[in-house]
């Protein structure tokens, strides 16, 4: 398996993980660029991975096609896979190491297309998010998975994994090394078959999310909170489910979190016969 890591010279964050990555000293620089930037390389013989780290001048949310640009820019390297890792931006400025597939349950004002979501990586990032967990023990971050948003949009699997949430996190060595140390994991280690599941309902931090990664054997791909149900509908339920690379047979409800939207949510999934569970259901197993 090919894996593409993505980092972005305008992201701070980006650059500070990009130099972890190579600080672990287990990268080769290869004799080829990509957007005038060295090209660097790794084999994982346990899981059979190759992986190589790419750097753009691109935003990472606005690297449409990214995909198609890095295979059509080496004769053996054709990506299965894509890891942007990048900075997490909020307000509230909380220290924070995120994970989520990107894509647009509506508008598309930040990279991507309207309406149009990636294929997530629900086991990819469960594993991620439980590295985070044990590496990141004793700091100041939060781990957490995020709702799928924003760009870019590209053909193969995908997820963001990320430094929140201001400029002084974003440039933290220890930040970073947490970053590079958990890539480094996910591509070593032959990663775990779990049950795959999409989340409906709640907030952009999925608080049902955190609870079937870490209480359950259940992994999360494509989450759409409360905020993007008013757009939500059978063709984007389809790609919910179908964009995966593992088999999703279960959709999990935040009921109380579906707010206005219950009744609309309950029709889909009972018109397009799609099994699902509210999540108080699952966490009393």
């Amino acid at each position: 398996m090919n894996i593409a890591i993505i980092v972005s010279t305008q992201d701070p964050a980006g650059m500070n993980i990009k130099q972890c990555l190579v600080e672990l000293d287990l990268f080769v620089k290869l004799d080829e660029k990509f957007d005038n930037h060295d090209v660097f390389e790794i084999k994982f013989e346990k899981s059979g991975i190759v992986a190589r780290l790419f750097t753009t001048d691109l935003e990472s949310i606005h690297c449409e096609n990214i995909d198609e640009r890095i295979n059509s820019n080496s004769s053996d390297f054709c990506v299965d896979k894509i890891i942007f890792a990048t900075k997490h931006q909020s307000e509230a400025g909380v220290h924070s190491l995120c994970v989520h597939v990107p894509g647009n349950w509506g508008g598309a004002d930040v990279g991507g297309k309207p309406g149009m979501i990636c294929s997530s990586m629900p086991n990819f990032m469960k594993f991620a998010l439980l590295k985070l967990k044990e590496v990141s023990e004793g700091t100041e971050y939060s781990v957490m998975q995020e709702v799928t948003h924003h760009g870019p949009l590209i053909k193969v699997p995908c997820l963001f994994i990320e430094i929140g949430s201001n400029l002084e996190s974003w440039q933290n060595k220890e930040a970073g090394k947490i970053i590079a140390n958990t890539i480094r994991f996910i591509l070593e280690e032959p990663i775990p078959a779990y049950e795959s599941v999409v989340v409906l309902g709640g907030g952009h931090y999925s608080q049902p999310a955190e609870k079937l990664v870490f209480r359950t054997d259940y992994s999360v791909g494509h989450i759409c909170p409360k905020y993007g149900l008013d757009n939500f509908n059978s063709e984007l339920l389809d790609q919910a489910i179908n964009k995966c690379d593992s088999s999703v047979k279960l959709v999990v409800v935040d009921w109380k979190g579906l707010g206005e939207f219950k009744q609309k949510v309950k029709s889909l999934l009972e018109e397009n016969g799609i099994s699902w569970e509210r999540i108080k259901r699952i966490e009393k197993r």
